[in-house]
């Protein structure tokens, strides 16, 4: 398709510029494979950019005067056949992302010096494996090392420097760094002396063992820290002095003491990762700014009575996820929840009933056993209510179901009746094994969609039993039965004709339903599909009934039309 549009003058400047928006120079480009879907031809592209070799790139320049504004490079070696007209395009681009490496070339350092000397800056550079440590002058805004080293890390100009230090020396190494330097994140297993500059914005730092010194005045412009740090006991250790910090992110496992935490008047956002933490944490009215707390992992434990605290958390947080965590002497259904909460994240927690604030509006909870009491109650601006347990209790539901989901949950028998959802819109059983399933009420005055995809179906009609009742009056509903190939051709033909605001979404695995659909309204069948799982449906009741369409007595005249025609 591509050629053609080419060659198609009112639109192929469009269609260059398009291209050259974002191209990706490889030494070879390869196209998509073929698709083993229903859709013939190749698979759907998902490429953020487009891959072109850099002779076809110069090509094209050269002919349609038109230069590349994003260039992604994946190698070197091939440039120093075309330096002139390599580095016209490199100057001519808005953005210019360099991946190079030992593998590209036998000297890549040599290669280098292509770009070191021709005064091109890059706004991402990075380097892998090389074997002797390089000198770097301000070449790019962004650099990235993997198994690489510089002989000297301050670099004049550059803003963002990702690094991992892997040595075998054993000695303590130091680190110095430019003061225009806003972002670093290192990764290392030696023993480090960091000195951290002035202007820094974001500093992760991840130790896996040993020990880190790091020295550094008041960080004023620092507001993003996330450490790995598992040998500290106290946050003061770190010698981190950041009165602006917005987010912090801690995984060190030894950390007992959290007075040093307190600094930080201004936090926002403040995530725990395989932490012993108490629960007195927020009390005194520390970080009073705190919007979202984030646990993984993490145990929490009372070191006194904290049943009667009035508030546990800050009086300002929004979002508040515990992820796998435990508890110590404490049970998360008894905590106190702050007024503005919007958000509640619950995994393998004990929560069991009560007061949910009045400005949540998103709630997860994940849990071996879920029991809502009476007293449970979902304010009106809960927008999702999200629950995975394996076994669920409501003992009264003062909340209004529009949207229920019991996807994949193992079930092969249902409640008798669903009516007591009087508002509930949609439900989903998709993934539940019901070929056995027995007569199901439903509130069919509200209820629209039901999915049941790959339930392994035998029957509908169970499904039906409240559209057929006299209180019902001409009731609508759509059902989804996708992957269902067991299900009985005779139900579906009699159930359609039986109902007439039944409305059904097939696969085509029938011809007889596949003919019905091309002449009906109320049935679609869509799609080959074949699923080996389920055994094959007997004949024997495949095509009873008339052969009559479903909308044949919908239509009348128009059915009786079309016939004709």
């Amino acid at each position: 398709m591509l050629p053609k549009l080419l060659y198609f003058p009112p639109i192929k400047e469009i269609v260059v510029s398009t291209i050259f928006t974002d191209v990706n120079i490889i030494e070879e480009t390869k196209r998509h494979k073929g698709s083993d879907g229903p859709e013939a031809g190749y698979s759907e592209c998902h490429c953020d950019r487009f891959d072109i070799r850099l002779d076809n790139l110069i090509k094209g320049v050269n002919k349609c005067n038109i230069y590349p504004r994003s260039i992604h490079i994946h190698q070197i070696g091939g440039f120093q056949n075309e330096p002139d007209t390599f580095l016209e395009l490199l100057k001519n681009a808005s953005c210019i992302e360099g991946k190079f490496s030992q593998t590209w070339g036998s000297d890549p350092e040599i290669s280098l010096d292509l770009f070191v000397n021709s005064n091109v800056k890059f706004d991402h550079l990075e380097l892998f494996d090389f074997p002797n440590p390089v000198t770097l002058p301000h070449i790019a805004a962004s650099i990235t090392l993997y198994n690489t080293e510089l002989n000297n890390y301050a670099i004049p100009g550059i803003k963002k420097l990702i690094f991992d230090v892997e040595s075998d020396d054993d000695r303590n190494q130091t680190y110095t760094f430019s003061s225009d330097l806003e972002e670093l994140y290192v990764t290392t297993d030696n023993s480090i002396e960091v000195t951290l500059p002035p202007n820094l914005r974001k500093l992760r730092l991840y130790k896996t063992r040993g020990p880190v010194d790091l020295v550094s005045e008041e960080l004023v412009n620092l507001e993003y820290l996330s450490l790995m740090l598992p040998n500290i006991q106290s946050f003061s250790e770190t010698g981190i002095n950041a009165p602006n910090l917005k987010k912090l992110i801690l995984e060190c496992g030894n950390l007992s003491n959290f007075d040093g935490l307190k600094q930080f008047q201004h936090l926002k956002d403040l995530e725990f990762r395989h932490l012993r933490f108490p629960i007195t944490l927020f009390d005194d009215g520390s970080l009073p700014e705190l919007e979202s707390f984030a646990c993984w992992g993490c145990s929490i434990y009372n070191t006194g009575d904290v049943n009667n605290s009035l508030s546990i958390f800050p009086p300002n947080l929004m979002v508040l996820q515990l992820e796998i965590c435990s508890f110590e002497n404490t049970e998360f259904s008894n905590w106190v929840l702050p007024n503005k909460l919007e958000a509640l994240r619950v995994y393998d927690s004990p929560f069991k009933n009560g007061y949910l604030g009045e400005n949540l509006k998103h709630v997860f909870v994940r849990a071996p056993t879920l029991t809502f009491a009476n007293r449970f109650r979902i304010f009106p601006r809960v927008e999702k209510f999200i629950m995975q347990p394996e076994y669920l209790t409501f003992e009264s539901s003062d909340f209004i179901v529009k949207d229920l989901s019991l996807r994949k949950m193992g079930i092969q028998k249902l409640s008798d009746s669903f009516e007591n959802l009087e508002n509930l819109r949609r439900l989903s059983l998709e993934g539940n094994q019901l070929r056995k399933v027995d007569p199901v009420k439903l509130p069919v005055s509200s209820l629209q969609m039901l999915n049941l995809n790959e339930c392994n179906l035998r029957l509908i009609s169970p499904f039906l039993v409240s559209m057929l009742e006299q209180k019902n009056r001409n009731p609508k509903l759509k059902i989804i039965a996708w992957r269902n190939t067991n299900v009985s051709v005779t139900d579906i033909r009699t159930a359609l004709k039986s109902i007439k605001g039944l409305f059904l979404d097939l696969n085509d695995f029938d011809k007889t339903l596949t003919e019905i659909s091309k002449r009906s309204s109320r049935l679609v069948c869509k799609g080959g599909f074949f699923d080996p799982r389920f055994k094959k449906t007997e004949t024997d009741d495949l095509y009873d009934g008339s052969e009559s369409s479903s909308d044949e007595e919908d239509v009348g005249g128009n059915a009786k039309r079309r016939r004709e025609m």
